[in-house]
């Protein structure tokens, strides 16, 4: 999903890749979202924006995305597994 949005200067390391796609994998689940969507674009773009932005810690990044941990110990992850989370729809 993300290689198509990707500009020519944009260069990742694959571990900022896979922080990318987890971050879009988990947005877009708890939202309902399927992953060819006009609304998970939006969600893509919003991931890419924050970014270039400087922001590569994926709690900031779900919590920028309006998503909160409903974890006791914070995570929005646990390995694959996404814990149960809340997230606005923006």
């Amino acid at each position: 999903m993300f290689t198509r949005h990707l500009t020519s200067t944009a260069v990742f390391e694959p571990e900022e890749l896979a922080l990318l796609q987890l971050v879009f994998d988990a947005a877009c689940r708890q939202r309902g979202l399927e992953k060819n969507t006009a609304a998970a674009v939006s969600v893509a773009s919003h991931i890419f924006d924050l970014i270039q932005m400087g922001v590569r810690d994926e709690h900031q990044l779900m919590s920028m995305l309006g998503c909160t941990p409903n974890g006791k110990d914070g995570a929005f992850t646990d390995g694959n597994a996404v814990h149960s989370t809340a997230c606005d729809s923006r």
